[in-house]
């Protein structure tokens, strides 16, 4: 059975709300309805009120900080595979999974703002784990990305040319093995694609370079096994694809200014 897609809510805090930075492995919407939060993601700070929608990948690192004695919002997070394997479209995916540089978190959903609501109140009316809920809640996430995009289409992946769906594709196996032996020469040749065109177009849509998100993904991967599992540091070492133990350690830390265990210690 699939996975459900989506867990949602509507929340209304009266009281000072404060989360402090975290991350997780799901996609994360946020929808304002009244109120003001200051929301850091990835050391990007913004101030968010009525009609803004945020957009948070998967592992994003952000913190939440309420501004206004009111701060009324929908929370929706999407289970990333069951989003990736049921959302086709790659350009619509793409404001999801992919956020480049300079991308911008926050979207003004003013000019279509009675929709919006609606498509939200019907996700947490479909959540409901019952036969075809998938497909409607699929269906409302399809409306709202589809909605977002033609009012901001500059903001999202363009061409979706059959080599563009190659990034995407590429970039899925990554997310899905990452804990394998990969080599990027190995996936240009398995997609037909040349190493340049690879590097050049999957940092264009990422912000990355294929090594680097590979790197990426498997430290956050394991940042997320020390924050929940156990599991000895060079097991989660060993399962987020880290051949060599020390290089962990090295990569680890260069990212995380913590090595593994006092990562952990400081959860």
């Amino acid at each position: 059975m699939m996975q459900n897609i989506v867990i949602s809510s509507y929340f209304d805090d009266t009281v000072s709300y404060h989360k402090e930075i975290h991350f997780h492995n799901e996609y994360e919407l946020i929808c304002v309805l009244d109120g003001a939060a200051q929301v850091t993601i990835n050391g990007m700070e913004y101030t968010v009120s009525k009609n803004n929608l945020i957009f948070i990948s998967n592992l994003e690192q952000h913190s939440v900080k309420q501004l206004h004695p009111s701060y009324k919002r929908f929370c929706v997070t999407l289970h990333v595979p069951t989003t990736d394997a049921c959302l086709q479209d790659a350009r619509l995916l793409s404001i999801l999974k992919n956020h480049p540089q300079n991308f911008v978190h926050v979207f003004d959903i003013t000019p279509f703002q009675n929709a919006a609501v609606r498509i939200f109140q019907n996700i947490i009316s479909y959540n409901t784990g019952d036969e075809y809920a998938n497909d409607l809640v699929l269906a409302c996430i399809m409306e709202l990305l589809a909605l977002i995009r033609k009012h901001n289409p500059e903001r999202f992946a363009g061409s979706h040319s059959p080599a563009e769906d190659k990034i995407f594709k590429i970039q899925q196996f990554i997310d899905q093995h990452f804990y394998e032996d990969i080599k990027i020469d190995a996936l240009s040749k398995e997609f037909f694609i040349s190493n340049f065109y690879l590097s050049h177009k999957f940092k264009a849509l990422t912000g990355l370079s294929p090594k680097q998100y590979l790197m990426s993904v498997r430290l956050k991967q394991a940042s997320l096994m020390l924050l929940n599992t156990d599991l000895p540091v060079s097991q989660i070492a060993e399962k987020a694809g880290f051949s060599n133990h020390s290089n962990f350690i090295k990569s680890f830390k260069s990212v995380y200014q913590l090595l593994p265990k006092d990562f952990r210690l400081n959860k």
